[in-house]
C-alpha cells in the first residue's frame, strides 16, 4: 500500500480485507480498484474527509461500506458527488461516486486540493463553506492562486 501525508494512493494485491487506520485523511481516485475486497473497516474515530470516485470499484464481493464515526471538528456528515447526505454508520453501496465529510468553513490547505501553476485543479475536502487564499508557499516561494 502507498501511503503518502496520510493519503492512500493505491493498493494493488488481491487482498480480502482491509481495515483503514483513523490517520488516514484520503483515499484517492481508484485506490483500491481490481482487488478481492469483501470487507473494508474504518478505525474508530477516523479522521478521513474524502473517498475518492471509484476507489473502491470492481471488487465484486464487496456490497457496502459502513462509513466511519469521524473525529474532525464540526463534523457534520457526508456528502456524495450527487449531493445525497449520508450519517455516521450508514451504508454506502455506490462504489463509483465520491464521498466527503462535511465540515464547517475552513481555509484551504495544500493537503486538500490539488494545485499546479496557480490553479487549483481538485478539491479534496468536505467543508460546507471554504475560503481560498490569495497564494500558498510552495518551498518557500508564495505561489499566487490565478485560476480556480
Amino acid at each position: 500500500m502507498e501511503v503518502i501525508d496520510g493519503v492512500i494512493q493505491s493498493y494493488s494485491f488481491a487482498i480480502k480485507g482491509i481495515i483503514i487506520p483513523n490517520s488516514v485523511t484520503t483515499i484517492r481516485n481508484t485506490a483500491f480498484i481490481d482487488n478481492s475486497l469483501t470487507s473494508v473497516i474504518f478505525e474508530p474515530n477516523s479522521y478521513i474527509r474524502y473517498i475518492g470516485v471509484s476507489a473502491f470499484v470492481n471488487n465484486s464481493e464487496l456490497t457496502r461500506i459502513t462509513l466511519p464515526t469521524n473525529s474532525n471538528t464540526g463534523f457534520l456528515g457526508y456528502k456524495e458527488k450527487s449531493g445525497n447526505s449520508y450519517n455516521t454508520g450508514d451504508n454506502i453501496t455506490n462504489f463509483r461516486t465520491c464521498y466527503h465529510s462535511v465540515l464547517p468553513t475552513h481555509t484551504l490547505i495544500l493537503d486538500e486540493i490539488d494545485f499546479v501553476d496557480g490553479t487549483i485543479t481538485n478539491y479534496l475536502s468536505g467543508y460546507v463553506d471554504i475560503i481560498f487564499p490569495a497564494s500558498y508557499n510552495i518551498n518557500g516561494v508564495d505561489v499566487n492562486v490565478t485560476t480556480i
